[in-house]
């Protein structure tokens, strides 16, 4: 196995899938969750990593935070008609009779099952099937004004151009059609040790695209993600790049995605913020709805 990118897969399994239920999130780690791994090396990492995991993280003012709830089901239930939701994998947002949802994925099944596989079968067979295969920070193949809402969970920091993908998102749905994202917070994740995205970095990467800027999003991974430090450090970046490995591109706190959505709405196209954003005590994620405007 590619020891390096095994270890970003576990990271992104146990504080996405931990996070998400919920289940990591006291003193003492899953052993069944951890167990679905199905290999003792994993295992082992897995235990590293849930020991290194911070149990908690503090908010700022630009949150709300509730007692526990189930912010997905929640924002599920103002999601109605015909949407679209990127990058589903294996944890689709939960859905109703009133909406109709089609999933947008970069590759299909069997190539996505194939870049997973790492996390088990479990895991990989729970993938969704795309109905789309386009880029979802693009979406080239989805007319204007088609959809009724658009879903991106946990897909926003993967991007090198998020105001670019936030834009092909409200260009597809009708005027006062919904875009709901979630996001992880840096705090509670394993991007804790990165800084994070300014605004004004965000505004260069969608108006000057630069593939040097790309790279030290890499390299920033190697060294506070992987822990790399010098030549090994460069050469992982190298490997990432090369790879065209998922990482997260960006870091954020919610506040930082207020302050987007004001920026896209006066420099972009009139968006405005319909909830949020809100949290769990302790989540590694917020959640955030957006309304296009006319």
């Amino acid at each position: 196995m590619r020891t390096a990118g095994i270890k970003n897969r576990v990271r992104e399994f146990v504080y996405s899938v931990g996070r998400a239920t919920g289940r990591l999130l006291g003193p003492r780690p899953d052993e069944a969750l951890i167990a679905t791994l199905n290999h003792p090396d994993l295992v082992h990492l897995a235990r590293e990593l849930l020991a290194d995991m911070p149990q908690a993280v503090s908010y700022d003012e630009s949150v709300t935070i509730s007692d526990r709830r189930d912010w997905r089901t929640h924002f599920a239930a103002r999601l109605t008609g015909s949407g679209l939701e990127i990058g589903a994998l294996a944890q689709p947002l939960c859905t109703h009779p009133g909406m109709r949802v089609q999933y947008v994925d970069r590759h299909g099944s069997d190539e996505l099952q194939q870049e997973y596989a790492a996390l088990g079968s479990a895991q990989t067979a729970r993938i969704v099937k795309p109905d789309i295969i386009d880029d979802g920070a693009r979406l080239a193949t989805i007319a204007d004004a088609t959809y009724d809402f658009v879903i991106a969970a946990h897909v926003i920091e993967h991007l090198p151009n998020p105001i670019g993908a936030l834009e092909a998102w409200c260009r597809v749905v009708r005027p006062g059609g919904l875009v709901y994202l979630i996001v992880p917070d840096k705090r509670g994740t394993f991007d804790r040790r990165r800084v994070r995205t300014t605004l004004e970095h965000l505004i260069l990467d969608y108006r000057r695209p630069s593939a040097d800027r790309d790279y030290e999003h890499f390299l920033d991974y190697a060294v506070h993600v992987h822990r790399s430090s010098g030549d090994p450090a460069i050469a992982e970046a190298d490997r990432l790049l090369k790879t065209d490995f998922s990482i997260h591109f960006h870091v954020f706190q919610p506040a930082d995605l207020v302050a987007l959505a004001h920026w896209f709405a006066a420099n972009v196209r009139p968006i405005e913020i319909v909830e949020g954003p809100v949290s769990d005590p302790g989540a590694g994620e917020f959640h955030l709805l957006l309304k296009a405007s006319p």
